[in-house]
């Protein structure tokens, strides 16, 4: 895998998408769908945040939603990592964080770049969808559905995350896939 960066290129040049040479599955090609790319604030997950401040996450998610001791998944859900497609922002530990940095094989940390997911958003994370997307259950025409107008498919429904490295951008990127 690789990223390249076109910042010189008019996007209203490319009428036609290209296209890979070799596609193991038709699902990991996005379907042409018109972008409404938005600037949205979240914040880091739980197990980002220092001590301090994730005591005092875990008592306003007591006092807002009457969560029992320890479960911050409204804030983790309505605040913490937007899901969908995005580029930059924080990202999703699913299955829990990382003791350490990811690194890149030159030493430096591995800086987040992007989020390729299966879909926009799920029953846990319809807060961030867009109003006028809000029904989970349409199916538009040609079977794609509003939480996934790419159709694009990660894995089993899973997410892509790309990593690059903070010290060179020539040197190769790291992805993963989580849940």
């Amino acid at each position: 895998m690789s990223v390249q960066f076109h910042l010189d290129i008019d996007p209203l040049t490319l009428l036609t998408p290209p296209r890979p040479q070799l596609i193991e599955y038709d699902w990991f090609v996005p379907e042409p769908c018109v972008l409404h790319p938005e600037p949205v604030t979240e914040y880091p997950q739980p197990p980002a945040l220092n001590d301090s401040l994730a005591q005092r996450v875990e008592q306003w998610a007591r006092d807002e939603y009457g969560n029992a001791e320890g479960d911050m998944g409204n804030y983790g859900q309505l605040f913490a990592t937007a899901p969908g497609w995005k580029l930059g922002g924080h990202p999703d530990w699913s299955f829990g964080f990382p003791a350490t940095a990811i690194l890149c094989p030159c030493g430096a940390p591995m800086l987040f770049l992007c989020t390729i997911p299966s879909c926009e958003w799920d029953a846990g994370t319809a807060s961030w969808a867009p109003l006028q997307d809000i029904e989970l259950t349409t199916t538009n025409f040609g079977g794609r559905r509003n939480n996934g107008p790419t159709c694009v498919q990660v894995g089993n429904y899973q997410r892509m995350r790309i990593f690059v490295c903070s010290a060179d951008p020539d040197h190769p990127v790291r992805s993963d896939i989580v849940l």
